[in-house]
């Protein structure tokens, strides 16, 4: 299996809330099918996700991505 890594991908603030925001990111996913068919990298990692970020989170899952990680802080007063 060949993997890759989005660390951080998101639109600016001006576009976030609007009709284009969600475009403008999937349309960066969609750029990104052919190199990546092209390197044979059959995963892809998208981290660093929020679980508030609902957009965010209704688009990958329409493309079919699984949430496979959850990361977590705690805090506790010592």
């Amino acid at each position: 299996m060949r993997t890759a890594r989005v660390p951080l991908m998101g639109v600016r603030d001006e576009y976030q809330f609007s009709r284009i925001g969600p475009v403008i990111a999937l349309l960066l996913i969609e750029a990104l099918r052919d190199p990546f068919a092209r390197r044979k990298i059959d995963a892809l990692e998208m981290s660093w996700i929020l679980e508030t970020n609902t957009g965010m989170n209704n688009m990958l899952e329409r493309i079919g991505a699984e949430p496979y990680k959850r990361y977590r802080l705690y805090e506790k007063q010592i």
